[in-house]
């Protein structure tokens, strides 16, 4: 059973979370400075804040750290070094053993249904417009195969009622659990959610939004973002922990991170995305176009990218050359051809020791063309345009971000649309 916590302080100083890892004398308004153009002033940040998510959050200067939304801490100096880009923990999002079964190209259709002896209709305790909200950000989704459904009678699959949490034994404990769920059992989703009705504080209808989403997230098998985060560290259990490409532990926007109970629903992250994609695909041809930076220079001095859209092609880069690490995902594309899609190639220049990734069969001065999959020449519903660019001490760079912060120093050239992938939403 996952049991969602909160805790009692005003800011919590966490790298990546706003766990209770340590806490620090709360922060006035007053001591905390505020600027108008901080995000334009430093570039590490506005790269920061556009690959983890946080568009138009209200950040704050103070002093040796940032403070976004008035939630994350993020340090000066791990972002001048780099530090929450290079993701040196490739996989961190982690799924049970057990999963909810079906197949590819088919929904599964998941019902939910509330337990009105225990539920009030009205008022602040009536958690269904927030259930029914949760519901549609889920199978908002775009191709994720399970599909939930709010049923007032006959059969379901999920219960959500209220109770008493006195199975706690520890009292203060008690009454700082807002809700819990289950993991998946059998091939179906965990049966039960459970709202504290010991819980003894307001909830705006954000804040119970958020816990839906988090809960039902529980029941089809997705464990906590940072649930392998230290001090708090989650052993893995029979339940098991299957760790998923791509995705981060220091998701700070990630909706199912531990201690986030009081937070108000702002929407999936892009790891929660890639999530949901990776292990409940409808069309299982799509997949991830991982990206890779090789942070130490070669023998021309250029710092590489490289791409891929076989996961265990990329941890084998990073294998043999152990200066390859992952930095991202770049939208989507197709492991077999689609309506419309064209081969995407990744050829590789032996004068140069650099990559570069195009449409295009063959490229001038590169060798070893390669297809890792198919994208598209030009725009369509859900694409989003991937715009390329090129330093001359890093060789090819591509992002689907137009003002991306890493070609916001001097010599890049570029920026026109190289080709189309399946965007995050």
């Amino acid at each position: 059973m996952k049991i969602r916590l909160t805790y009692y302080v005003l800011i919590v100083f966490a790298i990546f979370s706003c766990d209770t890892l340590e806490i620090k004398d709360p922060i006035s308004d007053y001591d905390l400075e505020s600027e108008i153009n901080i995000v334009e002033k430093d570039a590490d940040l506005k790269r920061f804040l556009d690959e983890n998510g946080f568009f138009n959050a209200k950040v704050f200067d103070v002093g040796e750290f940032y403070l976004i939304d008035n939630c994350h801490s993020v340090e000066k100096d791990a972002l001048r070094n780099g530090d929450y880009f290079l993701k040196s923990n490739p996989n961190a999002q982690a799924v049970t053993n057990n999963l909810v079964s079906g197949n590819f190209f088919s929904f599964r259709t998941i019902r939910i249904r509330v337990d009105d002896s225990t539920m009030p209709f009205g008022g602040i305790h009536d958690w269904r417009p927030e259930i029914t909200q949760a519901i549609n950000d889920l199978n908002s989704v775009r191709n994720f195969r399970l599909r939930f459904e709010l049923v007032s009678d006959g059969n379901f699959d999920i219960l959500v009622r209220r109770e008493p949490f006195n199975f706690i034994e520890d009292r203060d404990l008690r009454i700082r659990v807002i809700a819990s769920a289950g993991f998946p059992t059998n091939g179906n989703p965990g049966s039960i959610i459970r709202i504290n009705t010991l819980w003894g504080f307001g909830l705006n209808t954000g804040m119970k939004r958020n816990n839906m989403v988090h809960e039902i997230g529980h029941t089809i098998g997705f464990r906590h973002t940072n649930w392998n985060l230290s001090p708090n560290i989650e052993p893995s259990g029979a339940s098991g922990a299957n760790t998923i490409p791509a995705t981060y532990s220091n998701d700070p926007q990630s909706v199912m991170n531990k201690g986030t109970a009081l937070n108000v629903w702002s929407g999936f992250s892009l790891n929660d995305i890639v999530s949901f994609r990776t292990i409940y695909p409808f069309n299982n041809q799509e997949k991830p176009l991982y990206t890779f930076f090789r942070a130490v220079p070669n023998f021309n001095g250029i710092f590489r990218h490289w791409w891929t859209g076989n996961w265990l092609e990329g941890t084998s880069i990073i294998t043999n050359n152990q200066n390859f690490l992952p930095s991202g995902v770049t939208g989507f594309i197709y492991n077999n051809p689609q309506q419309g899609s064209t081969p995407l190639y990744r050829h590789y220049s032996a004068g140069m020791d650099s990559y570069y990734l195009s449409t295009n069969s063959s490229e001038q001065g590169f060798i070893n063309s390669t297809v890792i999959g198919h994208a598209y020449n030009s725009p369509g519903q859900g694409r989003i345009p991937v715009y390329l660019w090129f330093h001359p001490n890093e060789g090819h760079y591509i992002s689907t971000n137009q003002n991306d912060a890493r070609i916001s120093g001097s010599g890049w050239v570029g920026g026109n649309v190289s080709f189309y992938v399946e965007g995050w939403f």
